[in-house]
């Protein structure tokens, strides 16, 4: 047992086993009639412990390694967590689990009923349509995270593995209301329309009470509340109604067009995952759950909080080592977490390290795997412009329908002065993914970031119809109002999402009034902050000085910093708000300082800036000075 096999009560999902619902982080638990128990930390671990088991024996080295540290602990110990939780199984567990003894050898934890998944005490089985009804709105994204996040014990392999070479998929509606009924209707025919999921790899039907059974079930409920149009959707096992996924989604009650379309591209990126999870040889159903979860929520979460689901990725290979799509997003949340640590100026070491380490993983399970490839990239030395760009032109000749290759390219590409081909790049990414906001954020971004503002602008309107509510769009909303568009709407998100830092409400300020007292206040906030060595204090302190033509302030921080931080942020550079600095020759100084005057010389590709007329200096001739 390694130490990832430690339980943290802090970090372990809520989960059912029973007729009990467990709720790790608080130390509760809830039986089906709503009786509530809280249960000492010790006993808590032992029961995560016996039911990740899903019905094997736990041995009781396990046990003290798991819930003990490894410490060596008292047969005592052991037996009084195991009696307060057979206690707790008579009670409001109502005998639906059991604790057994082997002797000589461990423990195993079984359940009776654990053929019924229950939302708030309500059993979901085959006529899960009929009851959902009955569950308030409000309450079933709660419920359903717990029963997507479980990791029961005891379960049987997902009946939908391998039960057809092409599966069925069906949608249908949760209850006999008019707008449940049209919101399942506009799915089936939205989903009979998408491509992006895979032609031919599953069929489409509508549910109905008699016929063969489908392998995956989509239901869909739906109410207005006021000026609100609330909606749930849920994919269900077909063989057992079991929840594998869900979903909920509020939008005001005139953009009922907007949500049914956000509703069927949910629909089609979770069904996509659920193919990819069948493809590579399937979970048992507790492991399914989290992987879907993780797999459709990472196109929507905002890049600032990729923990949750890299927790999620983590937990499926360190029990599953061969799946080879959790292996996949791991190594991309891997990659996201790092670079944002070099960011945020921590001590990167041990993310280094364990980067590198599930790189090494994952080459022996799928030697083959693109993230593989792509993970690297966040490994390689800030200066490496020309491998960076290399490693990406191979991806792309591997693996050109693939729209994280793209973005790759876009961000290389920004980083030595491309900017409209970073953003070409960008474009092609959100054309290949049109089922990810994520994609389309980007896109919008690195408009942006080009110089292409009326462009992004439109993009993210729409962006702002189709993805109402997910941490991706307001990644893009916060990038572009922020420097490019109402300062009002990045005031709002940096307290809402706590974007930036204590910074950034003067900047905002003078933003919305460039008065000089404005100006000078955030000048005086900056110097102040000048000698911590944080990267995206950097980028946003640089952008700001060249926005209020603080020219020489700018060349400052950047001949301040060493040259391996400054090249760490290159991409900035070359946007909008450094025009001015641009057209200054010490900006080729600082080129030359971390190496990007030798790769334009090498390569023969120039910056966009170096073709502007007017230019007051040859970027050729002062590329070929030596460093000073």
């Amino acid at each position: 047992m390694t130490g990832s096999d430690r339980i943290d009560l802090a970090h372990e999902p809520d989960f059912t086993i029973g007729r009990l619902t467990v709720l790790p982080s608080r130390r509760e638990l809830t039986g089906d009639a709503g009786q509530r128990e809280v249960i000492e930390h010790r006993v808590m671990q032992v029961l995560i412990a016996l039911s990740r088991a899903e019905g094997r024996i736990v041995t009781r080295a396990e046990l003290t390694q798991s819930c003990w540290d490894g410490r060596v602990v008292g047969d005592d110990s052991i037996h009084r967590a195991l009696s307060r939780l057979r206690k707790i199984a008579k009670g409001i567990g109502a005998g639906s689990i059991e604790i057994e003894t082997i002797p000589k050898i461990g423990y195993r934890l079984t359940s009776h009923g654990q053929g019924e998944d229950r939302v708030d005490g309500l059993r979901l089985g085959a006529p899960a349509a009929s009851r959902l009804r009955r569950i308030g709105k409000h309450r079933i994204l709660a419920g359903a995270a717990a029963l997507i996040l479980l990791l029961a014990a005891g379960l049987a392999a997902w009946a939908f593995v391998g039960r057809r070479a092409v599966p069925l998929v069906a949608v249908g509606a949760a209850d006999s209301s008019a707008p449940s009924q049209a919101l399942a209707r506009d799915l089936l025919v939205k989903l009979g329309t998408l491509p992006q999921v895979g032609a031919g790899n599953w069929q489409l039907v509508q549910a109905r009470p008699a016929g063969s059974r489908p392998n995956l079930l989509f239901r869909t409920a739906a109410t207005r509340q006021g000026k609100e149009l609330r909606s749930t959707l849920m994919l269900l096992d077909g063989a057992n109604g079991r929840i594998l996924w869900s979903r909920e989604f509020n939008f005001p009650a005139n953009r009922e067009s907007d949500l049914r379309h956000h509703v069927s591209l949910t629909a089609a990126r979770a069904l996509g995952c659920a193919l990819e999870a069948r493809s590579d040889g399937g979970l048992p159903p507790g492991f399914l759950r989290m992987f879907l979860t993780g797999c459709a929520a990472m196109a929507e979460t905002s890049e600032q909080d990729p923990q949750k689901s890299a927790v999620m990725m983590r937990a499926i290979v360190d029990r599953r080592p061969h799946f080879a799509p959790a292996w996949a997003r791991l190594l991309m949340l891997d990659g996201t977490i790092f670079s944002l640590a070099v960011n945020e100026g921590r001590d990167v070491t041990e993310l280094r390290k364990r980067l590198r380490d599930d790189i090494e993983w994952a080459r022996r399970i799928a030697p083959d795997l693109l993230e593989i490839k792509l993970a690297q990239l966040e490994l390689l030395p800030p200066t490496k412009y020309a491998e960076a760009i290399a490693l990406v032109d191979t991806l792309k000749a591997q693996a050109p329908e693939r729209p994280e290759v793209w973005i790759a390219e876009a961000v290389t590409l920004s980083r030595v002065g491309r900017m409209h081909e970073s953003a070409e790049s960008a474009r092609r990414a959100a054309e290949l993914d049109p089922l990810s906001p994520a994609a389309l954020s980007k896109w919008i971004t690195f408009l942006a970031w080009s110089g292409e503002t009326d462009t992004a602008r439109k993009q993210l309107q729409l962006a702002e119809r189709l993805w109402h509510g997910t941490g991706a769009l307001r990644d893009a909303q916060f990038a572009f109002h922020l420097r490019y568009g109402d300062p009002r709407v990045a005031r709002s998100l940096t307290s809402a999402a706590g974007y930036l830092g204590d910074w950034s409400d003067p900047y905002l300020q003078a933003r919305l009034d460039p008065s000089a007292a404005n100006i000078d206040r955030l000048m005086r906030i900056l110097e102040r902050r000048k000698a911590e060595v944080r990267l995206a204090l950097l980028a946003y302190a640089v952008q700001a000085l060249g926005e209020f033509h603080r020219t020489d302030e700018v060349f400052e921080w950047l001949l301040h910093y060493p040259p391996e931080v400054i090249a760490n942020l290159s991409y900035i550079l070359f946007r909008p708000s450094l025009a001015e600095v641009r057209r200054d020759t010490r900006f080729m100084q600082v080129a030359r300082r971390i190496g990007l005057a030798e790769y334009w010389n090498r390569s023969g590709q120039w910056p966009d800036f170096c073709r502007e007329p007017g230019l007051p200096y040859d970027c050729r001739q002062e590329a070929g000075k030596p460093k000073s």
